[in-house]
């Protein structure tokens, strides 16, 4: 057999008995092992951490779905800071959003006296099997926040005049999550950068198409 030393970490503790005294004293050294073993070892550590990493990778895709965006809201506004927030929905209001049912191009967020966030006038479409347990499509629903969040939000909304716009709606992890942002309007001439800016990609898109 071919030896080979395994690293102090992967070392076995043995126990040495000393004559005079009662009590056994730990003796920590290398562990020799057949160099086939190791070799199996190792292959068996890299199989195991090639798993565990796809798995992730799959599970992290499969559990995150867009399924709503406001367009107009890169268009009318500078984003200046987002924020992820969770929704207070009914039951047949999750299974709607679930099959994509719901807009929030005309949506916003009010707060309510610095204390409570809600998103207003996003639309979530009544949920057929639901029947007379259907919810209201525009009803005001309550935005999950953590109060550090939203007196940061109130206090750039009543002091700094900004506004809190509504970006995305998304399923993570099986739950509808919002992602909201404080924004500043663009003015006319900021717009027009925006569009000719878009019309110059668009352009340059084509011509690679063409080539």
């Amino acid at each position: 057999y071919h030896s080979i030393a395994l690293p102090l970490h992967m070392s076995q503790t043995f126990f040495e008995v000393s004559h005079d005294r009662d009590y056994k004293t730990p003796v920590n050294f290398p562990c020799i092992f057949p160099a086939r073993y190791a070799l199996v070892l190792q292959i068996g550590t890299w199989w195991i951490l090639q798993t565990v990493y796809m798995l992730k990778s799959t599970h992290m895709t499969e559990d995150f779905k867009v399924v709503a965006t406001n367009r107009k809201a890169g268009f009318e506004y500078f984003l200046l800071e987002k924020f992820e927030a969770g929704l207070a929905l009914q039951g047949s209001e999750i299974k709607s959003i679930r099959a994509g049912q719901i807009s929030i191009q005309e949506s916003y967020v009010d707060i309510e006296n610095g204390k409570q966030a809600f998103l207003v006038e996003a639309h979530i479409a009544p949920y057929e099997q639901a029947n007379r347990f259907n919810h209201e499509p525009r009803r005001k629903r309550k935005l999950l926040l953590h109060k550090k969040e939203i007196r940061k939000l109130w206090d750039n909304v009543r002091i700094k005049g900004m506004t809190i716009v509504p970006t995305r709606v998304y399923l993570k992890n099986g739950r509808a999550k919002i992602e909201i942002a404080l924004a500043k309007g663009k003015k006319t001439y900021d717009k027009r950068a925006a569009i000719a800016k878009r019309d110059e990609a668009r352009s340059a898109e084509r011509e690679t198409r063409v080539r």
